[in-house]
């Protein structure tokens, strides 16, 4: 399907964490150099980087109280993402190594779902921003994750 003429851009996204080897497997980052390379010249090639996740993401940590008595739901708009980054350094730095050797364009939703330390776990009105610790909500994505729309409409700047 990447072949295709009217294909015009290519985008790698997911839970790198998952891909831990890329780091200890020097044949796992050779695989995955390799599989970039066979991206035909003319397409543009995005890596969109981990989304935050972890303890204190998911619905769940938005209650509190007991589920025998005064279980409450309070939404708090953002939660410190300071452990969620820090996971990720070696990772991302690894990846955008080589994404820059094969000239993919890196998009990373930390710029977009944190500010600062701070990372959405809700959106303005209280509602969950994540399914679970590890997977956005369909509702939220549409609204706040911004980052992916230059898959479409191309790199700011272009």
């Amino acid at each position: 399907m990447v072949r295709l003429d009217e294909v015009k851009a290519v985008v790698i996204a997911q839970q790198w964490v998952n891909l831990r080897s890329l780091l200890t497997d020097p044949n796992a980052a050779a695989s995955f150099e390799r599989f970039l390379k066979t991206i035909p010249a003319g397409k543009q090639k995005f890596i969109v980087l981990s989304i935050p996740t972890g303890e204190g993401f998911g619905p769940r940590d938005l209650l509190t109280g007991s589920r025998l008595g005064d279980l409450r739901y309070s939404p708090a708009e953002y939660r410190d993402g300071r452990k969620a980054r820090d996971g990720l350094v070696e990772l991302n730095r690894l990846i955008r190594r080589i994404a820059a050797r094969q000239g993919a364009i890196v998009i990373d939703p930390f710029e977009t779902l944190c500010s600062g330390i701070s990372c959405r776990v809700a959106d303005a009105d209280g509602n969950p921003a994540y399914l679970d610790e590890s997977h956005l909500n369909a509702s939220f994505v549409r609204r706040y994750a911004t980052y992916i729309d230059q898959t479409i409409t191309g790199p700011a700047g272009e």
